[in-house]
Formats: structure tokens, C-alpha cells, sequence
């Protein structure tokens, strides 16, 4: 059983990356987009992402948990290491991208999901407006917190080091 739930952990993150490589892709094209319409459709390809993403990052905690019992890894300092960091990361990123993205999406006449409920679009505001958005959205910072994270959190699972 405890070969099933790592290759679950295993596949979740993949499912995970794949979907987020969008969200990635997607964030550092748009930065440099000049035709508004575009950058429309392109945040609406990176949220419809979302429906995947969500419920592989659920999964990999889970199966995380799952893991650690089974493995009797709790009284080890590294599972915990990779539990917080994990919970940090998840919330750095999240708390970057919504405050880049949600105005944007605000001023693109996009509808907007806050605090998981679904807000209607409104109209576009000014182009000059959504274009100085685009321009502060910050991706390196995005991916360089989730590059981090991520080596460190496979480097405590894989190594154990404590």
C-alpha cells in the first residue's frame, strides 16, 4: 500500500507542475503584452487551470500526511521542515499572484474568483490603466519562490537530513 500512495504523491506533483507550468508561462509572456486582448485570453487560459491545480496541490498534502504516518516520520525534523515550507510557499505565491493578478483581471473586464466566490466581470477600465498592471506583475519573483521551495522541499524528502 505505501508503494500506492507514493506513486499518488508522485503523480500529484506532476499534475501539479504541468498545470502550474502553465500559470508560469502564462505570467511571463503576459508581462511584456501589449495587445489587451490577448492578455485576456491569456489569464483566462491560466485560470482555467485552476480546476486542475487546486485539487493536485490538495493531494500531494494528503498523500504527504498519509506518507509521513505511514513511514513514522513525525518525530523526524525534516517532515516538518517540508510541511511548513510547503505551507508558506503555497501562501507567498498565492499572495503575490492575487495581489498582481486580481486588479488586472479587475481592470481587463474579467470575471474574478475572491475568497472562492465568483464576482462578475466589469467593464474594462482604461487601457493605460490595465497596461501599467501588466507591467508590474512580477513572475521572476513567482518562480523564483516556487523553484526554491520546490528544490528544497524534494532535497528534505529525498535526503532526509535531519
Amino acid at each position: 500500500m505505501y508503494n500506492w500512495i507514493v506513486l499518488l504523491h508522485v503523480l500529484s506533483v506532476m499534475v501539479f507542475l504541468m498545470v502550474h507550468g502553465v500559470a508560469l508561462a502564462v505570467a511571463f509572456q503576459i508581462r511584456a503584452e501589449k495587445n489587451l486582448e490577448r492578455a485576456r485570453g491569456l489569464l483566462e487560459l491560466s485560470a482555467s487551470m485552476y480546476a486542475s491545480l487546486y485539487p493536485a496541490l490538495v493531494l500531494i498534502l494528503l498523500t504527504g500526511i498519509v506518507l509521513a504516518f505511514m513511514g513514522n516520520w513525525w518525530h523526524q525534523g525534516w517532515i516538518w521542515a517540508a510541511l511548513i515550507l510547503f505551507v508558506l510557499e503555497v501562501g507567498a505565491m498565492s499572495g503575490i499572484a492575487q495581489r498582481d493578478y486580481l486588479p488586472l483581471r479587475r481592470a481587463l473586464g474579467l470575471r474574478l474568483v475572491v475568497n472562492g466566490r465568483v464576482q462578475p466581470a466589469a467593464g474594462p477600465s482604461n487601457d493605460s490603466e490595465a497596461l501599467a498592471l501588466l507591467e508590474r506583475t512580477r513572475p521572476a519573483l513567482l518562480a523564483a519562490i516556487g523553484g526554491v521551495g520546490l528544490v528544497l522541499i524534494f532535497w528534505l524528502m529525498i535526503l532526509k537530513p535531519f
